[in-house]
């Protein structure tokens, strides 16, 4: 299928617009739900959809073809409730750089094995929304009575109405005040209802918004989990784990490689793909708390080596680090759908012995290597050994040369590597690694997805 990018030059209110074009020109019942104002022109948050329920793969296969059809990568696809996706839509605008554009599809509203609307109720009366002067925006909205109360739910149960969402609550209360107040009724008794539907004649949330606790605990009373709900979210949670949606990426360079620069924009332009960021220097210090950044090492062989025991029993104590800290940092984060950036791993020590003042036998090493967790994507930043000592002048020519073949031996014999000629601008450093990664990452969400 041929590839053709949106041509409105690539802003996230031009891809909203043409996915909203294409589910009206296929026919698809859906509606945007939530606060759309300045839709589609403006995307300032989550695209949130609801669609019939039952047709959530068909769904996400839809929104895979738009994406192959219109230049774009499907870098995402995160189930946070059992009729509820995540999708994250990555592409780079006219100037190269990289935008995102998150659809938050669901069928029936389900929050934690309770099914508060069904998709049906959300969608029935949809109507196309229209500015002011009763122009089409071309996209569908539920009725205003359906809007408000999936709105109001959605809100009790982050229990947060800021200004803005009473606005929008009230908006709505607004277009259908009886049709409103029947929903509310429907879901709280007494005091607590009568309170609700005073804020949003009054746009007056105060009293509602101290008692929101309270609210969130006699919605749940009202609406309890159902047993046939719980063995689906049971199933979701396994494919979770099993599936991860995060992604782990390990850089290897010598020092003035750039691997700190290239790293930080990386994770920086790549953090709206993902829930969570997570940096680790060499090892994942199992027990040990994690710094945002490693000091700077201005004598890399200023100390000389241990000794062969204490060389071997570091080797060791590295292996429990890497096993230990996979099982219970790493992989933990993957499954939460954190960008996991390594800077230096295990391999370094086959690099740079001296570095860490490993005295003992290489072959020990060289075993360990091959034992510890290894990530997603390996990304070796290549430079000559000129630009090396140039950049930092922290080692003799004769050793960055020595360290750059080292390097291309060890990655030679490694799975997903990726070398960056990294004698190169940073931006064209950066945009290399992210697409690759861009790339590796729509592989993924297609292979869970099963497309």
């Amino acid at each position: 299928m041929t590839s053709e990018k949106p041509n409105t030059a690539g802003s996230r209110g031009a891809v909203a617009a043409a996915l909203f074009a294409d589910l009206e020109r296929s026919n698809v019942s859906y509606c945007v739900v939530g606060v759309t104002e300045g839709l589609p022109h403006s995307v300032p948050s989550d695209l949130d959809i609801v669609v019939a329920s039952g047709r959530e793969q068909g769904f996400a296969t839809r929104l895979n073809r738009f994406c192959l059809n219109h230049g774009v990568h499907f870098v995402q696809a995160l189930q946070h409730e059992q009729t509820a996706t995540y999708y994250a839509l990555g592409w780079r605008d006219e100037k190269g750089e990289l935008r995102f554009l998150h659809p938050d599809v669901c069928s029936d509203y389900l929050r934690y094995g309770r099914r508060f609307l069904t998709a049906g109720e959300i969608l029935s009366g949809r109507r196309l929304a229209r500015d002011e002067a009763g122009n089409s925006l071309g996209f569908h909205v539920p009725a205003p009575a359906s809007e408000f109360i999936y709105y109001l739910l959605k809100r009790v149960d982050k229990r947060s109405i800021g200004p803005r969402e009473g606005n929008h609550l009230n908006a709505e209360w607004q277009r259908d005040p009886e049709g409103a107040a029947r929903q509310v009724w429907r879901f709280w008794r007494g005091r607590v209802a009568q309170a609700i539907v005073d804020a949003a004649k009054r746009n007056d949330w105060s009293t509602v918004r101290a008692e929101l606790p309270q609210l969130q605990k006699k919605l749940c009373r009202r609406i309890p989990r159902q047993l046939g709900d719980l063995g689906p979210m049971l199933t979701r949670i396994c494919r979770r784990v099993l599936n991860p949606t995060g992604f782990w990426v390990a850089f290897l360079g010598p020092d003035g490689a750039g691997k700190t620069s290239v790293q930080r924009r990386v994770s920086e332009d790549l953090a709206p793909a993902f829930r969570r960021v997570a940096y680790f220097h060499l090892r994942p210090r199992f027990g040990q708390q994690v710094l945002p950044t490693a000091a700077p090492v201005t004598e890399p062989h200023g100390q000389g080596s241990r000794s062969a025991l204490l060389s071997t029993a570091k080797v060791f104590y590295f292996l429990f680090d890497y096993l230990a800290g996979y099982a219970f940092r790493i992989r933990p984060a993957l499954v939460r759908s954190t960008f996991v950036l390594f800077d230096r791993y295990f391999h370094d020590l086959l690099v740079d012995p001296r570095r860490y003042r490993y005295g003992g036998a290489t072959w020990l090493v060289r075993l360990a290597a091959r034992l510890v967790p290894k990530p997603d994507l390996w990304v070796l930043l290549d430079a000559t050994p000129e630009v090396v000592v140039a950049r930092k002048g922290e080692v003799t020519l004769e050793e960055a040369a020595r360290q750059r073949d080292a390097y291309r031996a060890i990655v030679e014999k490694l799975k997903n590597v990726l070398i960056v000629d990294a004698t190169r601008p940073l931006e064209d450093v950066v945009c290399e690694v992210e697409d690759a990664i861009l790339d590796r990452l729509q592989n993924q969400t297609r292979r869970h997805l099963g497309l």
